[in-house]
Order: C-alpha cells, then sequence, then structure tokens
C-alpha cells in the first residue's frame, strides 16, 4: 500500500536523524504495540504509519459535502495529520507541544517532534542533557509525546465533528493543560501500579524504572 510505504519512510528517515541508525519495518510494527503506549494511543500510531486516519487526501474526489473536508477550513490547505498534530491551531497544538517541552526540556535535549517520530516515538532514543543515553528518558518521551499527538487529534475531531467546525469554539489553554496533565498523571499512577510483580509477573515494570522516569 502507497500510503504505508509512505508512513514507514517517514519513520526511518525521523528516527535516522534523532537515533542516528534507521529501525527495521519489523521492529517499526512491533514497536506501535510497546507497552509504555496505551491501547488507544497504540492503535492511533498504527493508524498513522498506515495512513488510515480518514482525513485530507482520503477524501479528495467525493462529492459535496465530503469533498470540502479535503482542506483545513481554518487554514486552507490539505488535512493531513502532520498538519493537524504539528501546525495547525484548530488542535491546540501549539499549547500541547509547550506543555510537552516544559515537562521534558530538564531531561532531554529537546526539539519539537518530527511527524515520523510521533509515529515511531516507541524507538525514539532521545539523549538526555549530558548527551548520553537515559532509559528513564526514553520512557517518559515516549509516553508524553504519543499522548500529546493524540491529544491534538482528539481535540482537532471536537472542533470539525463534534462542534461542526464552529469557528469561535475552541478549548482555553488552561482546559488544555488541564486534560494533557491529567494524561500524563494517570500514566504515572499506571506506571507506579505496573512495578507490581506479584500481579504482573514479566510484564511488570522495573521500579528503578519508574523512579528514572518521573
Amino acid at each position: 500500500r502507497r500510503a504505508t510505504t509512505a508512513g514507514l519512510l517517514q519513520v526511518k528517515q525521523s528516527l535516522r536523524r534523532l537515533n542516528g541508525s534507521t529501525p527495521t519495518e519489523d521492529q517499526i510494527w512491533r514497536a506501535t504495540r510497546n507497552r509504555d503506549i496505551s491501547r488507544n494511543v497504540q492503535n492511533f500510531l498504527w493508524k498513522g504509519i498506515h495512513g488510515a486516519h480518514k482525513v485530507g487526501a482520503y477524501f479528495r474526489g467525493m462529492p459535496e459535502p465530503w469533498a470540502s473536508y479535503e482542506k483545513c477550513p481554518s487554514c486552507g490547505v490539505e488535512e493531513s495529520m502532520e498538519h493537524i498534530i504539528l501546525s495547525c491551531a484548530d488542535s491546540s497544538q501549539n499549547v500541547i507541544w509547550e506543555l510537552a517541552e516544559e515537562f521534558l526540556e530538564d531531561r532531554i535535549q529537546w526539539s519539537k517532534p518530527e511527524i515520523g517520530t510521533i509515529w515511531g516515538c516507541a524507538l525514539a532514543k532521545p539523549k538526555n542533557n549530558w548527551g548520553q543515553i537515559d532509559p528513564g528518558a526514553e520512557h517518559a518521551y515516549r509516553i508524553v509525546v504519543s499522548e500529546s499527538a493524540f491529544l491534538a487529534w482528539k481535540v482537532r475531531c471536537e472542533k470539525r465533528i463534534e462542534h461542526e467546525d464552529e469557528p469561535d469554539w475552541a478549548p482555553s489553554p488552561a482546559e488544555v493543560k488541564r486534560r494533557w496533565y491529567d494524561v500524563i498523571n494517570k500514566s504515572i499512577a499506571n506506571d507506579r501500579l505496573l512495578t507490581n510483580k506479584r500481579r504482573y509477573g514479566r510484564q511488570a515494570i522495573r521500579s528503578g524504572t519508574v523512579l528514572e522516569t518521573w
């Protein structure tokens, strides 16, 4: 499938720039099921690599009113996933990525992720501020980047679908911040639960990893 080939290439190129090495396609697909990432977000990333989200070019050539969905109503450009998650104000992505940066900048050499890095975030190996690989920082990066991208997608869908592109509707920055911290705090709480070896056995997370992460 052409869209899948393009998605895999995005991941390979982005991770080569970040990690200094190129993952195999098998590694990419297995990483979409990384246990650090919530199930809903796993599906979101998997569909992203496949180009299976119904946005932009998906609507090209359809009759109205569907054809109008090809373009972002606010920006007038094709509404790709990259545009939604990394460029468009309708998704509150600017607020979301500022929160991610504030949360991670003391841990890693931060730069706003590319779309390929987002799809392949479970394989990302960002350096810490001393130029070293840090397993705890990697764990945090996987969770923060994947959940941030998913929140931007959800905000966009709320505006386009639930609020039918109402021009004046948008969540306030304070509301976006509250929702972002709710997601991250839930992830932290889940990490702590997963350190229970008696309950989760081999699936348990090392308590040291959680301490190094948060």
